[in-house]
């Protein structure tokens, strides 16, 4: 299979299987593609599907038409998705939009994600802004929040939601510095998750406004702003939450 490099204006036809894919200047696909990898510097738009082997980069601005399935989904500049997206690995240290649902082994990253659908993973890791419209499903998901955030439904075995920059001491400064840039960005220090519904196992959030809020263990710190509560095993509320009705089952 070919490579191909576009660092000016061109396009290439979609239905074909290409090898490296580069474009650093301004490049279209004319239709769905398969590729061994995919990196987007400048602006690219792929008009259709696109099955990626390896790595689809982009630092750039890219938008695609379809589905994209790839080994590595890694954003960096400002990526928006016709379609769903599967990948082994999804990095989001830009901005990402995906019309569909998103699944993937692992998702992490420090930046903007926005789907009207739902997110599947094996373990979330992330900092910055979420807008989910469906469920929001991982093994463990551990979330940074910077700015107002919004996911219909959580569910999980462990759920960790906390607000505001990530400090040194506990995190390491690289990240330290992505979560302050974050919500410098953002609007403030300060993020809060609103959902409708929080289900696992394990819970431990700060700065949640949600309907319910069902688990075995549980806790819930100061700013959260809970309607009701189910717990199995235990319900540790700090000073300065509130909670409506506590249920236990």
């Amino acid at each position: 299979m070919k490579d191909y490099s576009i660092s000016g204006s061109g396009k290439l036809p979609g239905g074909d299987d290409y090898g490296k894919i580069s474009v650093s200047g301004s490049g279209r696909i004319g239709g769905s593609i398969r590729c061994e990898a995919l990196s987007v510097s400048g602006s690219c738009h792929v008009e259709g599907d696109t099955v990626c082997a390896g790595r689809f980069g982009v630092s750039g601005s890219c938008r695609t038409d379809g589905d994209v399935r790839t080994e590595t989904l890694s954003v960096s500049g400002s990526c928006r998705l016709g379609g769903a997206a599967e990948a082994k690995t999804i990095d989001v240290s830009g901005a990402l939009h995906a019309e569909g649902n998103l699944r993937a082994g692992t998702l992490s990253g420090g930046g903007a994600l926005h789907t009207p659908a739902g997110v599947e993973a094996d373990n979330v890791v992330f900092t910055g802004k979420l807008e989910i419209g469906g469920l929001l499903n991982a093994e463990k998901i551990d979330l940074r929040l910077c700015g107002a955030s919004n996911v219909h439904d959580l569910g999980g075995t462990e759920i960790t939601v906390r607000s505001g920059p990530a400090s040194a001491d506990r995190t390491g400064s690289v990240l330290s510095t992505i979560s302050a840039s974050l919500s410098s960005l953002f609007g403030g220090p300060s993020g809060r998750l609103s959902a409708d519904v929080i289900e696992g196992d394990t819970l431990n959030l700060d700065a949640v406004d949600a309907r319910v809020v069902r688990g075995r263990k549980i806790f819930l710190h100061a700013g959260c702003r809970i309607e009701r509560v189910e717990y199995a095993e235990s319900l540790d509320v700090e000073e300065g939450a509130s909670v409506g009705e506590r249920v236990p089952t």
